[in-house]
């Protein structure tokens, strides 16, 4: 099964088909060396669809044109007409432990839509040792999920305060210390 970007594999769930209306539970998929979720409605009459779908250990590198590697995380609920083009969605993705551009990362997290068939992003957010940056997405004319460059809306980390209190405290306990010896 295709749905560009994504081919799905090993694809098998619970199916029940009463009224005109198709229910899918627990339905599983192979996809971008990952799993895919799904659980919603297919009505017959109207032509009409409602899923809520998740991710998880996709490889990231096949949906965002190799700019990011690591296990790619996502959630969104979706509905359409009989047309798959026709799809609206929104939700979150989240990839833990990965490389931007060749900058390792602890979290790249944010928010998209889907609307007349083109992706939205926003809320992008990379956090790495050295401080959270802000990014932004587009999707490709191929399907693929690109990221610019970072933004250099560069938070730097301030550690002024912890350092203080670090200060504060080693003083603290330096002073009892010597308090107990003298």
């Amino acid at each position: 099964v295709t749905f560009e970007p994504l081919t799905l594999t090993n694809v098998h769930g619970n199916f029940n088909y009463f009224n005109t209306v198709l229910n899918i539970t627990n339905a599983q998929a192979q996809a971008f060396n990952g799993v895919v979720y799904a659980a919603g409605n297919i009505y017959l009459v109207p032509k009409t669809f409602s899923f809520n779908v998740s991710g998880e250990n996709l490889d990231s590198t096949q949906a965002t044109g190799t700019q990011i590697k690591g296990p790619l995380q996502f959630s969104l609920t979706t509905s359409g007409t009989a047309e798959a083009s026709s799809a609206n969605a929104q939700g979150s993705f989240a990839i833990y432990d990965g490389d931007f551009a060749g900058i390792p990362f602890n979290s790249l997290q944010g928010d998209f839509t889907r609307a007349n068939e083109k992706m939205n992003f926003s809320n992008i957010i990379i956090k790495t040792f050295a401080g959270t940056f802000n990014s932004s997405a587009i999707q490709d004319a191929a399907g693929k999920i690109k990221f610019n460059k970072l933004d250099l809306v560069f938070q730097k980390n301030d550690f002024s305060e912890q350092k203080e209190a670090l200060k504060a405290e080693i003083n603290t306990k330096l002073k009892n210390k010597l308090k107990s010896i003298f």
